[in-house]
């Protein structure tokens, strides 16, 4: 299993510490934002960087626990492990303004989610990941395409009151989950239906990843044995403006 290495980053209790500083405004943006309508948008293949080459995990790296990820037909499937901390699967290139998509399968009890903009600090929690997340959250809660901010101000954008993303979640079955991030916009779409949007320059650039939940005892984050997977990981990260949802 490969180790984790910590990223050059900016220091996580300067972030902590505006974060408070913003935060009722984000609530307030978060609220009162009008998500973009269910519209598709459709660039061609040309423009799209595949991040997984579908054989081998050559451009990631693990950064946390002791999980363990495979690759086989095409799709990376992680499997959670007692007694072991959360794991990410993380790009070896830091990205800043992008479109992602990307393709899971839940076995219906793992919480996820994918990581973006994110780093570490080896002053900082141990050079635990922290950063923003697309929530993947398989429980009956059904928070999938939430924003969470991992290791730093936790829960951004619930989606509870968001009654057509949560139902768009398809059990049992491969979904796509897109991320659009320009500058301090930060938007989610779950099969195609808008989730979470959020105005935030907390954090700029980092790597994407991809997590495993730690599964402690009597908590609703899965088992050990419990799986997620992915596959079809693809990135825009030129004229992103042209390509994003209306």
């Amino acid at each position: 299993m490969t180790k984790a290495k910590s990223s050059s980053r900016k220091t996580p209790e300067i972030s902590q510490r505006r974060a408070w500083i913003t935060w009722p405004f984000l609530v307030l943006l978060s609220a009162c934002m009008p998500v973009p309508p269910n519209q598709m948008s459709t660039p061609p293949q040309k423009v799209w960087q595949e991040l997984f080459d579908g054989k081998t995990l050559d451009n990631w790296r693990v950064h946390g626990g002791n999980h363990e990820f495979t690759v086989a037909n095409g799709i990376i499937t992680g499997t959670a492990v007692e007694q072991q901390p959360s794991a990410f699967l993380v790009t070896k290139q830091n990205y800043d303004d992008f479109i992602l998509e990307a393709e899971f399968l839940s076995d219906g009890s793992l919480n996820s989610g994918i990581m973006f903009r994110a780093g570490s600090d080896p002053a900082y929690r141990e050079g635990r990941l922290f950063g923003y997340q697309a929530e993947i959250d398989p429980s009956p809660r059904g928070w999938t395409g939430g924003l969470f901010e991992e290791a730093l101000r936790g829960w951004l954008v619930r989606i509870d009151s968001n009654e057509a993303c949560r139902a768009s979640f398809r059990r049992g079955s491969w979904n796509t989950m897109r991320i659009e991030a320009l500058g301090p916009d930060l938007r989610t779409f779950l099969n195609g239906v808008p989730c979470a949007r959020l105005i935030d320059s907390n954090l700029t650039a980092g790597v994407i990843g991809l997590q495993v939940h730690s599964v402690p005892p009597g908590k609703p984050m899965g088992k050990p044995g419990d799986y997620i997977s992915w596959r079809n990981i693809r990135i825009i990260t030129d004229d992103i403006e042209r390509w994003r949802i209306p």
